[in-house]
C-alpha cells in the first residue's frame, strides 16, 4: 500500500511514513479489518466519519461498504489527518490523539491551547488506550525512518 498512501500523503502534505504507522497501528495493513468500536478498512475510518468526509470530497454516493476499499481508506484517512494537522497548527502528536480519539477530546483536554510541552501533554492523555496508541504509532514512524530514510541503519549506526 506505500505508493497509495505515498500519492495521497504527499498531495495532503503529510509524510507517508507517518501514515503508514498509523495504518500498521490501526488496522496492521489489513482491508478487511474491522475494531471493536466499529471503525473500517486500512485507516479504521469510523462510518459516520466516512460519511462526513464522503460529503466533502465524494462519492456523492456514500456506503460503509466503500471504506473496506484500500483507495477509499486511505484518501479518506489521509485527507482526515491533513484537517486534523490544520486544525491543531500541524501538531502531529495532537493531530493523532485527535484521529484515534476525536478532535473534540483533544479540544477539550487542551482547553483549545497549543500544546507547549508534548511529554506531559502525552503523560496527561486521560484515555490510556489513546495514551498507548500516540506511542505506538511513534514507534512505528521510527521504525520506518530508520528502513526507509537511513538507509537501513538504527540511529547508532549498526
Amino acid at each position: 500500500f506505500g505508493h497509495l498512501v505515498s500519492a495521497q500523503a504527499e498531495g495532503e502534505g503529510i509524510d507517508p511514513l507517518l501514515f503508514l504507522a498509523l495504518i500498521r497501528q490501526e488496522s496492521r495493513f489489513n482491508p478487511r479489518a474491522v475494531s471493536w468500536a466499529g471503525a473500517i478498512g486500512l485507516g479504521q475510518v469510523m462510518p459516520p466519519t466516512g460519511e462526513w468526509i464522503a460529503s466533502r470530497i465524494g462519492p456523492d454516493s456514500y456506503s460503509r461498504a466503500l471504506l473496506f476499499r484500500p483507495v477509499v481508506s486511505v484518501r479518506y484517512g489521509v485527507w482526515f489527518m491533513a484537517r486534523l494537522l490544520d486544525m491543531f497548527d500541524r501538531d502531529w502528536v495532537a493531530a493523532l490523539v485527535g484521529y484515534n480519539a476525536g478532535p473534540g477530546n483533544v479540544s477539550r483536554w487542551t482547553n483549545d491551547q497549543p500544546i507547549a510541552d508534548h511529554d506531559l501533554f502525552y503523560e496527561t492523555i486521560p484515555v490510556d488506550q489513546a495514551q498507548r496508541y500516540v506511542r505506538h504509532v511513534y514507534e512505528n514512524y521510527r521504525t520506518y525512518e530508520t528502513v526507509y530514510r537511513e538507509g537501513g541503519e538504527s540511529s547508532d549506526g549498526q
